[in-house]
């Protein structure tokens, strides 16, 4: 069995939960970094817990994937949340993470095919019992379906290279492209994207044109047999802004940067000009 453990040297303290108590957080923006592997030896104080991380559906393990946590007892954090995503690579989809014998876990998973968002946590909190023999927690992904398409202009039909393809989340107060994945179209203008939310949709974006959201409809998606969809984008130009930034005497200004607001940027030039292609309104 391949698993991953995590150790932490510090003081046990004991802290009182309710049994089977799980309770889901909000996601946190993150980059994947290598793996950190724990002491060879058992902490004095420490209990390893074990995480499995299964598919929903089938309930067979997840072979790949990243992970994050934090710990915390009643005395405060055991171990502060951070930014560092272990990836795993496990046939059994087992995580070990040595902590003390009463305490929570928050434990983040990050998979290529499975959901994310508000509406599928990626964090949710375990609580952990000092009289909890087991110490052993599922973690169940929903997989998302994979979209496949190609990505073209309106006005031409030609294939669109660089086009940033990400779906639809669900993230308070509003639903936004996921910033965490996302795929850029070949030069052909191809793409396949794993872990979409037909429900939600995906996004196509490039600094040319407008930005396209294409929610779920039968028409815009075709699912075939294995939950897979395939879709064409036509992605729509819009008129440029041509600009001058000067400084109060009138002068020309260099590297100012101007945004539309929606995620475009350009910078002036020496002379103080920019071309913004197609900005959102």
């Amino acid at each position: 069995m391949t698993t991953h453990r995590v150790g932490i040297v510090l003081a046990v303290v004991g802290v009182t939960f309710a049994e089977g108590q799980s309770l889901a957080v909000g996601t946190k923006p993150t980059e994947t970094r290598p793996a950190t592997t724990g002491p060879a030896t058992q902490p004095a104080g420490l209990s390893p817990v074990t995480f499995v991380v299964t598919d929903r559906e089938t309930g067979r393990p997840v072979p790949e994937f990243t992970y994050n946590y934090w710990i915390e007892t009643k005395e405060g954090y055991f171990k502060k949340w951070d930014d560092t995503w272990i990836p795993v690579q496990s046939p059994t989809g087992t995580i070990l993470i040595d902590a003390p014998q009463s305490c929570s876990i928050s434990l983040g998973v990050r998979a290529r095919d499975y959901l994310q968002g508000w509406s599928y946590p990626v964090y949710r909190t375990y609580v952990v019992q000092t009289d909890d023999t087991r110490r052993r927690f599922e973690v169940a992904l929903r997989r998302g379906a994979a979209v496949r398409g190609v990505i073209r202009a309106e006005n031409t039909g030609k294939p669109v290279a660089g086009a940033r393809i990400s779906p639809i989340v669900f993230m308070p107060p509003s639903f936004t492209n996921d910033p965490d994945r996302f795929v850029t179209s070949d030069e052909n203008g191809r793409f396949e994207l794993h872990g979409v939310d037909l429900g939600l949709g995906i996004t196509a974006e490039h600094p040319e044109y407008l930005e396209t959201r294409l929610d779920f409809d039968p028409d815009a998606f075709h699912v075939g047999e294995d939950g897979s969809a395939s879709v064409e984008i036509a992605l729509r130009s819009g008129p440029d802004l041509h600009g001058t930034v000067r400084d109060p005497q009138g002068n020309p200004v260099e590297g100012v940067q101007v945004s539309d607001g929606a995620g475009k940027k350009v910078s002036t030039d020496a002379r103080g000009k920019f071309v913004l292609r197609s900005p959102q309104k």
